[in-house]
């Protein structure tokens, strides 16, 4: 049995942003200042490599096709998208033998994907298609309204179900779908779609096979290792926590070591990503991998992402000397009011004092701020975009990566928050990926326009202080 996975490009609604000069000169500054690890646009899906080991673990063999991989060569080479027909001829070329098509979409992306779904139904007809992804999983009741571009949708994590549901749509198993909970589906008897209440969470982590990363393809390829999934904070602006129901589950630190020993010597891994939402979001578990990394000489370079209000001496040294050479962290606002307003748990004062300690370790430092929060002013995002100055001429931040609040479509909206559009649509028209966004929501206290000039006065203030020391940062390789 052969199964095809599709990742999805982020670089769909790109071409639809209205830009600007201040803007344009942001992003050619932030682009001088080097790469975030995390933030490539050409990444492979993660999910979909995961369930890939899982499917070759139960003797399925499986294809992979890389919109994403694809549509970003296509954009070096000419600065333009792909058309659809140019995504559905990849399609029909890689589809021949396949039993079974999986689908993972990105929020921005699911527009384009619900043509791939469509098309491949029309084109292909009786072709069993899988649907999932973070959109799906929180707006499941919106799949129940879709017409014909899956058979199935999967709410949540995949692994612990994804060969099941295979084996039901080629007749393998005779299980009634009716049966499986955390999905949406469609009743061939009566053509109506059914939502099966439920989420689908792995049951034991450390039981999973490695990622499929001999799938992986393109330039600078970023290999992930998770040493957890999800996050126990409650930042309300946040789909993934939110999502896991705001819960660290934990990997063993010996497995972590054992995918990372076979990153370095089977693939040659010169640097990784810790996709962990909240790195050192458990301290103790985080602190014993940090040490296992140093005492058995894993010594390649890695990029994490955590809160101030995880770190301390001790978890900052770990990092260094484990190898961390960038950081990223979520200031948001420099407003005590404002991170009380949206559940963040930390505090101004050890945001400043956590950014000291890492300058003087020598870790780069990325941070996340957000435009136009539920209660912010012009006066509060004042505040930010000045302190956001001072950190940058200190020498406190490395980049800065600034975006605009829209609420992730599945995310409670706050009474004071009145969306302009609907759907996945709004999301897009927010910021993703440092793409320009349009106005998408507006609060009380700031309309959509207002919040929108504030992102580009805090995108010209941050590119001023950038360009004055654009100079790409070395990252030197530790012993």
């Amino acid at each position: 049995m052969k199964i095809l996975l599709i990742n999805s490009s982020p670089f769909r609604r790109a071409e639809h942003f209205s830009v600007s000069e201040d803007v344009e000169a942001y992003f050619r500054v932030l682009e001088r200042r080097g790469v975030k690890l995390g933030d490539q646009r050409h990444e492979a899906n993660n999910g979909l490599l995961s369930i890939a080991g899982t499917l070759r673990s139960n003797g399925k063999e499986v294809r992979y096709l890389d919109l994403n991989v694809e549509e970003n060569r296509k954009f070096i080479h000419s600065r333009m998208f792909f058309s659809d027909r140019e995504i559905f001829d990849l399609i029909d070329r890689n589809i021949e033998g396949i039993d079974v098509v999986l689908i993972s979409s990105l929020t921005i992306s699911f527009p384009i994907m619900k043509k791939v779904g469509e098309y491949i139904k029309f084109k292909h007809p009786g072709m069993p298609i899988i649907m999932g992804g973070i959109y799906a999983t929180l707006n499941p009741d919106e799949f129940v309204k879709l017409h014909d571009c899956y058979d199935v949708v999967v709410l949540g994590e995949g692994e612990d179900v994804i060969v099941e549901l295979v084996d039901i749509l080629t007749g393998v198993s005779q299980t009634d779908l009716s049966t499986i909970k955390g999905i949406v589906w469609r009743d061939k008897r009566t053509g109506k779609n059914i939502l099966n209440p439920g989420q689908n969470f792995v049951k034991d982590l450390n039981t999973l096979p490695f990622p499929a990363y001999d799938l992986m393809e393109g330039e600078d390829v970023v290999y992930r290792v998770f040493t957890a999934r999800g996050c126990p904070y409650e930042c309300t602006f946040c789909a993934p926590a939110y999502m896991s129901g705001y819960k660290l589950r934990r990997i063993r630190p010996g497995r972590v070591m054992e995918q990372l020993k076979l990153l370095k010597t089977e693939y040659k891994v010169t640097e990784f990503v810790v996709g962990d939402l909240t790195f050192l979001g458990d301290s103790a578990h985080s602190k014993e991998i940090l040490r296992l990394m140093i005492d058995q000489r894993v010594n390649v370079p890695f990029w994490c992402q955590s809160r101030f209000d995880c770190l301390d001496t001790e978890g900052i040294e770990l990092l260094r000397t484990a190898g961390c050479c960038q950081i990223a962290l979520g200031v948001e606002s420099f407003n005590q009011s404002i991170l009380e307003a949206v559940r963040k748990g930390i505090y101004v004062n050890e945001i400043t004092e956590k950014l000291m300690m890492l300058k003087q370790s020598g870790i780069e430092v990325q941070c996340y701020f957000i435009i136009g929060l539920p209660g912010e002013t012009k006066d509060t995002v004042q505040n930010t975009v000045e302190f956001m100055s001072y950190a940058l001429v200190e020498g406190l931040i490395h980049k800065p990566h600034i975006g605009v609040y829209v609420p992730f479509p599945g995310l409670p909206v706050p009474d004071e928050v009145t969306i302009v559009g609907e759907g996945y649509d709004s999301y897009t028209s927010g910021v993703f990926l440092d793409l320009p966004p349009r106005p998408a929501a507006r609060t009380e206290s700031l309309s959509e326009q207002e919040a929108f000039e504030l992102w580009k006065h805090a995108l010209v203030a941050a590119g001023k202080e950038l360009s004055k020391h654009s100079e790409t940062v070395v990252r030197v390789l530790r012993d």
